[in-house]
């Protein structure tokens, strides 16, 4: 202040921000990516293919990119950032839902749960987000409601409240835990205790028979409670409230989770008090002394030229006014009295900038670098370092003085990731047709939760997203699938280089589908007919070679198919397991030991 006040220099020259970009420029090249998996024997590895397909389509709709970098930028920067989850209708003239992410521009509006220990604060038990709006607005949204105002306040805990002209009202979420009786289910499903007797009642305990009353199919065994217990479960609410007053809600959230991810910078617990730092937060200092010394050199270099002159009184009689500003102003000469005996005004040699200045402003940039163990090759910065080995290698060793912000951002996408696949089989549990996305960013359609009728006669659902648990959910690091694409191409020519030529015909095709073009496709399918056509001529040991990579492929290829073939044997016998186990309760009860249906094969 005193500085502007006298019209000197206050420099902010700020260098952290560099910092920052570098680190969240790391993460945007290496895209998080959510995996699903079953995480019980109910569980199918090809709904759990859909799921995880559904959740890249919903993160692609989402454009959960920017999601994601803006609530890591803010942790780097502050220590804290938030994703939100929301679900809207598919469009205006659908009665279906969809799932969507959402950016929390402003983490400042988000008050979460103190008491939460997990790492992802996935245990909160409440979260507010806040909003300000017009006073029009509100009145327009809720006409009934009156708008808290200063003289509703009793005390200045309530000044957050109100600003003038507009209102702030608030979304408040709460977990609530709630009492339930489960059973299972003699074909091994656990559901809700009377949803598993309505479900009982209405199930067909004879096979299916003609229009004669022949029996066409053997009876199925009739559906009875194994077991039951009293368990909890977590109900999800929301309210929009104001300072004196609920204005909607309470509106139920099909999820046991709430819908705010926190991402995290690092934790610390000082007294019992949580403090969430950013990555800049021990380097202010050394950005303070910094602008410091450079606003100081800054001043002493620009009033060298203007160092004051030497006159007496009478020099300068009756032209004071400008020589009061001579030294601000550049006039084109200056008019002064000769006095006799008076050598004419002069000016004094200004003093050298100390080289102390400088050297300090010098200590302060390498401060900031010792703290934050951010050095110039790990910036970007040419080092001593030659080969391309050596040069990730250091800079790998920064990232590791930042793994903290990648790990958590981590794991915040894998708890969004177990709030998606408990949300996907309420939001989506109608027959309908989605669009999946793959991991080579294209697109493809499957029915799901579609109505069908078994051989037996018996109704099904086919590809029913609610059987099975799903939450054993993973994410996985790494460059994005262009950037993996551009990679292999450059391995390929790498190897095309060193390799005989007689090889490179092999490696052509697919250096050129993994070229970074619209037309790659197409014009790897060009060289692979003109390669084949070459390789009619090529070596013997060329065309062994071929060979063995083709029979190597069918061998993998068989391999594949009789993993899949023991995986759909491995379920039926543990389904066959289930069954038996529940037959040898339902004796243990008194229950009648049912027949067993028979299928062609004897089993």
């Amino acid at each position: 202040n005193d500085r502007e006040a006298e019209g000197r220099p206050c420099l902010t020259i700020n260098r952290l921000p560099a910092f920052v970009e570098r680190v969240v420029g790391d993460v945007r090249q290496m895209r998080p990516a959510i995996k699903v998996r079953p995480s019980d024997t109910n569980g199918d590895p090809n709904i759990a293919k859909i799921i995880e397909g559904l959740v890249r389509s919903i993160e692609y709709q989402s454009h959960a990119e920017s999601v994601y970098d803006t609530a890591f930028e803010q942790a780097v920067r502050g220590g804290f950032g938030y994703i939100r989850v929301n679900t809207q209708y598919e469009s205006d003239d659908s009665f279906d839902q969809v799932i969507r992410l959402k950016r929390i521009v402003n983490p400042f509006s988000v008050y979460i749960d103190p008491t939460a220990e997990e790492a992802d604060l996935s245990d909160a038990n409440w979260c507010f987000i806040t909003d300000v709006i017009s006073r029009d607005e509100f009145k327009e949204r809720y006409p009934k409601a009156t708008p808290f105002d200063v003289e509703q306040a009793r005390g200045e805990e309530f000044s957050g409240w109100f600003e003038k002209g507009k209102v702030r009202i608030a979304e408040y979420w709460i977990k609530r835990t709630v009492n339930k009786k489960i059973a299972l289910i003699s074909d091994g499903r656990v559901m809700d205790y009377d949803e598993a007797e309505k479900l009982i009642k209405s199930a067909p305990h004879q096979g299916a028979s003609s229009e004669d009353g022949v029996p066409t199919a053997p009876p199925s065994p009739p559906l009875s409670i194994v077991r039951k217990r009293e368990t909890t479960e977590h109900k999800v609410e929301q309210y929009i409230i104001s300072g004196n007053e609920v204005l909607e809600g309470p509106k139920d959230w099909a999820g046991k989770y709430l819908p705010i991810i926190a991402v995290l910078g690092r934790e610390m617990n000082v007294q019992g008090k949580k403090v969430l730092q950013g990555l800049i937060r021990h380097a202010k200092d050394s950005q303070r002394m910094y602008n410091y010394w450079r606003t100081t050199a800054t001043e002493l270099v620009a009033l060298a030229p203007k160092a004051p002159y030497l006159v007496t009184p009478e020099q300068i009689e009756e032209h004071e006014s400008q020589w009061g500003k001579a030294n601000i102003k550049n006039y084109p000469y200056l008019l002064y009295n000769q006095v006799s005996g008076h050598v004419p005004p002069q000016r004094t040699s200004p003093a050298p900038a100390p080289q102390g200045v400088f050297s300090e402003a010098n200590a302060s940039i390498e401060d900031m670098k010792g703290i934050l163990n951010m050095h110039e090759p790990q910036m970007g910065a040419e080092g001593q370092e030659v080969s391309g080995r050596a040069i990730m290698a250091r800079q790998r060793m920064g990232d590791t003085s930042t793994f903290t912000f990648v790990d958590n951002l981590k794991r915040a996408i894998q708890h969004t990731g177990r709030v998606l696949v408990d949300l996907i089989p309420k939001i989506y549990d109608t027959a309908r047709s989605v669009k999946l996305r793959n991991l080579d960013d294209t697109d493809t359609f499957t029915q799901i939760n579609q109505p069908v009728t078994l051989s037996d006669g018996n109704p099904a659902i086919f590809n029913d997203l609610s059987h099975g648990r799903y939450d054993d959910v993973v994410v996985t690091t790494g460059p994005s699938y262009a950037t993996q694409r551009m990679e292999s191409a450059e391995s390929i020519t790498e190897m095309m280089r060193v390799v005989p030529p007689q090889y490179i015909p092999l490696l052509m095709p697919m250096w050129a589908k993994n070229l970074d073009y619209p037309w790659a496709e197409e014009f790897s399918k060009m060289v692979t007919a003109m390669m084949q056509k070459q390789l009619g001529q090529t070596p013997p040991a060329a065309m062994k070679l071929l060979a063995d990579a083709e029979k190597s492929k069918a061998l993998a290829d068989k391999a594949k198919v009789d993993a899949q073939v023991n995986a759909q044997k491995a379920g039926i016998d543990a389904k066959q397991a289930q069954f038996d186990m529940a037959k040898d309760m339902m004796e243990i009860h008194g229950g009648m030991r049912p027949e067993m249906p028979i299928n062609q094969e004897g089993v």
